[in-house]
C-alpha cells in the first residue's frame, strides 16, 4: 500500500490538492499528480486523495474523497523515484494519474469526506513516527556509552570525561521524556480520544530528541561516527526525515497553539 495525498504545491497544507475525480456514470476519473508517496515504487495500491466537489474544498468543507487505486491501473504511473540522502535507490515516489477510472467500490468511507481518513492515517504516523524516533535514539546512546568505555584519550577512557558523558545523559533525559508522552498519547487514542494536541506533542518532541540522541552519539564516536560500519548516519538519516514527515515540527507547534488558544490547555 501507499498513501497519496501530497502534492507539489501541497505538502503541510493538505487541503491545497489539485487532484481532480470527475463523476461520471460508472464512477470517477482521476486526474493529477502526487509527491512524496512513500513505498509507491513497489506497491500494489494506493490510497489517492482527490477533489469531488470544488465548491466544499474550496471552502475546506469537506469535498475531498479517497478512493483505493491499483497501481497497475491504466493511467497511473510512477513518474520517478525521489533519491533521498545519497541513496542510489528510494521509497519515495513522484506520481502521475492521467484519466485513471475508478469504480464506486474503489471509494474509501464516504464521498466527499475523504480528507477526514487522511488526518486519521497522519494522525496513526505521528505516532508511528514518535516509536521510530523512540527506538533509534535509545539505540544511538547504547553505542556511544559502549564506545566511551573502551575508547582511550590522555590516559583515561572517554567515559571519564564530563564533555563526552554529560551530553549523553541528556539523551537518556530527554528520550526518557519523549517515551512517557508517545505512551500517554497512544493511551488517549486507545481509549477513543483524539488527542490532538497530545498526539502533536509527542511526535514534535520525540523527533527532536531522537535526532540529538543520535547527533551526540555521533559526535562521542568522532570520525568512526560517520562511517557506514557504525550505522549512526544512516539512523540519523531517517530521523531526521522524522521531523518532516507526518507533520512538520512547525506544523505541529501550530496545532498545539491552536488547542491551548481554544482551551484545550490540560497537561
Amino acid at each position: 500500500m501507499c498513501f497519496g495525498m501530497s502534492e507539489p504545491g501541497a505538502g503541510s497544507d493538505a487541503t491545497m490538492i489539485k487532484t481532480r475525480a470527475a463523476e461520471n456514470d460508472t464512477g470517477w476519473h482521476i486526474t493529477g499528480r502526487k509527491i512524496w508517496t512513500t513505498n509507491s515504487p513497489f506497491a500494489d495500491y494506493c490510497i489517492v486523495f482527490a477533489v469531488t466537489d470544488p465548491d466544499r474544498a474550496l471552502r475546506k468543507a469537506g469535498g475531498i474523497s479517497a478512493f483505493l487505486v491499483p497501481t497497475s491501473a491504466p493511467g497511473f504511473k510512477v513518474e520517478s523515484i525521489i533519491r533521498m540522502h545519497g541513496a542510489i535507490g528510494g521509497t519515495e515516489g513522484a506520481l502521475v494519474l492521467e484519466d485513471v477510472r475508478v469504480e464506486p467500490w474503489q471509494l474509501v468511507g464516504e464521498l466527499h469526506e475523504g480528507f477526514k481518513i487522511g488526518m486519521l492515517g497522519v494522525s496513526i504516523g505521528r505516532i508511528y513516527n514518535s516509536a521510530r524516533a523512540v527506538g533509534l535514539g535509545p539505540c544511538a546512546m547504547e553505542l556511544a556509552l559502549a564506545y566511551a568505555k573502551q575508547r582511550k584519550a590522555f590516559g583515561n577512557p572517554i567515559s571519564a570525561y564530563q564533555g563526552v558523558t554529560f551530553p549523553l545523559a541528556d539523551s537518556a533525559m530527554e528520550l526518557h521524556a519523549a517515551h512517557l508522552m508517545a505512551l500517554n498519547a497512544a493511551a488517549l487514542l486507545d481509549r477513543g480520544e483524539r488527542a490532538v494536541k497530545e498526539v502533536s506533542m509527542a511526535k514534535a518532541y520525540a523527533a527532536q530528541a531522537g535526532a540529538r540522541a543520535i547527533d551526540r552519539a555521533i559526535q562521542t564516536h568522532g570520525a568512526m561516527g560517520f562511517t557506514n560500519e557504525v550505522g549512526l548516519v544512516h539512523a540519523y538519516a531517517d530521523v531526521r526525515a522524522v521531523n518532516v514527515a507526518d507533520g512538520t515540527n512547525e506544523i505541529l507547534r501550530r496545532t498545539i497553539a491552536q488547542r491551548l488558544l481554544s482551551g484545550d490547555v490540560e497537561v
